[in-house]
């Protein structure tokens, strides 16, 4: 192929994009989706704790985003058996000391 038809055929290209996308975004409008069928949830503007608990139906903690001590916050994720495969908190501030 020629480097002008490569160019047309790059220019329909992306033309086709745009139109599925403008028309998905047309006939395809989310829906509200709400935890138990028929049940309206109105979310709440602000929700304030130190700690947030994701558990399943046994009461079983899955994940955790809380405070740590020095006032950082702190996310974990835990696996089936309770051993904590994701970690993420920022970094500390304060570098520790070099070792003597």
């Amino acid at each position: 192929m020629s480097q002008e038809r490569n160019a047309w055929v790059v220019v329909i290209a992306m033309l086709a994009g745009l139109a599925g996308g403008a028309a998905s975004n047309r006939l395809l409008r989310a829906r509200q989706a709400l935890a138990q069928d028929g049940m309206k949830i109105r979310p709440a503007q602000v929700s304030a704790a130190h700690e947030f608990r994701l558990v399943d139906d046994a009461g079983v903690v899955k994940g955790v985003f809380r405070l740590r001590p020095d006032g950082s916050p702190e996310l974990l994720l835990y696996d089936r058996d309770g051993k904590a495969v994701v970690w993420s908190a920022p970094r500390p501030t304060v570098r520790p000391l070099p070792a003597r």
